[in-house]
């Protein structure tokens, strides 16, 4: 029943109360029932009305205040959220003014990337025997082991870092790590550009020992993600919005009126596509193997206010570092797409022109011209990447999940670490 009818049928029922419920006392009755109508009290029906609306006025008051005092959130927020991968969630605590990062001491364990399908209702049958693997997150939200409090090289990146599909000892900076015989910190969190990973270097980046910064730039969202956060500072600075004004406390929904209203003026929402699989790729066996792909990075041209934006982060970036004491790098991290074409993808008929027109872009190239003009040392992952493809070791997850699996984490880490011991 909506609102408007449930009032609506309260005041109904309290327009048709029988006279007797306003009768006198039954003592100063006779027996003539010609003197009931005289001595009955009856209120006009608009009176009625009146007072079964006052009457649920007062409830709804008394329940909006109960609410809000035990903090019960309609939106079961907590709830929802425990069912979602920490990977899968965007990063929702506020800090350094215009950014977010993760709640600190966050823990999960279970099958990161089917439990992810199965919140979706996506078909996860592909990674029924996916790993259980335990997810630990520290103090300031990033998944490092609790007792690094010193290290000689951070990393800085979006989900491509975080990883949180891989245990612990599958990330390419914990591979670095016990490759080169250096700490590494991650400092990697989804949803996030290079604005916010620029703040993660100066608030969590530096200890004593640290020497080396670098930067994990992936082609696919970073751009579109450091757009985003130029803009919102923009609206911030403006007074336009504050930060809880995009995550905070909207999520949490404490008001019995306000959940009602949401109901009642929601309008429908229309769902975002979700790529499963829409492509074939022919694997080096003469199998082929359904596959996901989503992006298809700009080229220098096509870059645009884009181009101006990141061309100021790459050069913030260097001057963070610089000011730090630290050696600043940049590792490219290619799309999925990127790294497939040369296996020859075959797209399904419905997919979009754009998508199945795409052909590998400059992006890598004007990337390392921008690292070099600021004196950033530049790894490009790229070749690494599609020569294990070509060799029949996918390094991606193939169905719905674009990140990195186990073996493209350790060729990451591999290119990184040839650098280092030069």
């Amino acid at each position: 029943m909506t609102i408007r009818g449930l009032v609506l049928s309260w005041c109904y029922r309290i327009a048709i109360i029988k006279p007797s419920r306003f009768a006198l006392p039954r003592e100063n009755m006779t027996n003539d029932k010609s003197h009931i109508a005289d001595t009955s009290l009856k209120l006009p029906v608009h009176k009625r009305l009146l007072f079964g609306f006052v009457a649920f006025l007062c409830c709804v008051g008394i329940a909006e205040v109960c609410f809000r005092v035990i903090g019960y959130d309609f939106n079961q927020t907590s709830a929802r959220l425990e069912m979602i991968p920490p990977f899968y969630r965007i990063p929702t605590e506020p800090f350094a003014k215009y950014f977010f990062k993760r709640p600190a001491n966050t823990f999960w364990t279970g099958q990161v990337i089917r439990s992810q399908m199965d919140v979706l209702g996506i078909d996860s049958s592909d990674y029924q025997d996916e790993a259980t693997v335990a997810l630990n997150y520290d103090s300031d939200g990033f998944r490092n082991p609790s007792t690094l409090d010193d290290w000689e090289i951070v990393v800085v990146g979006d989900s491509f870092t975080e990883l949180g599909n891989l245990s612990d000892d599958q990330l390419f900076t914990s591979i670095l790590a016990s490759t080169v015989g250096k700490r590494v910190k991650n400092l990697g969190a989804s949803y996030t550009g290079t604005r916010t990973q620029i703040e993660y270097l100066s608030s969590f980046g530096k200890s004593d020992t640290t020497r080396i910064a670098v930067l994990a730039f992936f082609e696919g969202n970073d751009i579109e993600e450091t757009i985003s956060e130029v803009r919102r500072k923009a609206n911030i600075d403006l007074g336009e919005l504050s930060l809880n004004d995009f995550f905070g406390d909207n999520l949490i929904q404490t008001s019995l009126v306000g959940f009602i209203l949401d109901r009642i003026t929601d309008s429908p929402v229309e769902k975002i596509a979700i790529t499963r699989d829409n492509a074939e790729v022919q694997l080096p066996s003469g199998d082929t193997a359904r596959v996901g792909i989503n992006y298809m990075p700009l080229n220098e041209i096509q870059l645009g206010e884009a181009g101006a934006m990141m061309q100021t982060a790459i050069s913030d970036w260097a001057q963070m570092c610089q000011s730090q004491g630290l050696e600043p790098w940049l590792v490219y991290l290619p799309c999925k797409h990127r790294v497939l074409h040369p296996l020859g993808l075959r797209f399904d008929v419905d997919v979009n022109p754009l998508l199945k027109a795409w052909m590998p872009s400059d992006l890598p190239q004007w990337v390392n011209r921008e690292c070099q003009k600021n004196n950033v040392t530049f790894i490009d992952t790229t070749s690494a990447l599609i020569d294990s493809a070509r060799d029949g070791e996918i390094p991606f997850n193939l169905i719905y999940d674009t990140h990195l699996n186990a073996r493209g984490s350790a060729i990451v880490a591999a290119e990184l670490a040839d650098v280092l011991v030069q």
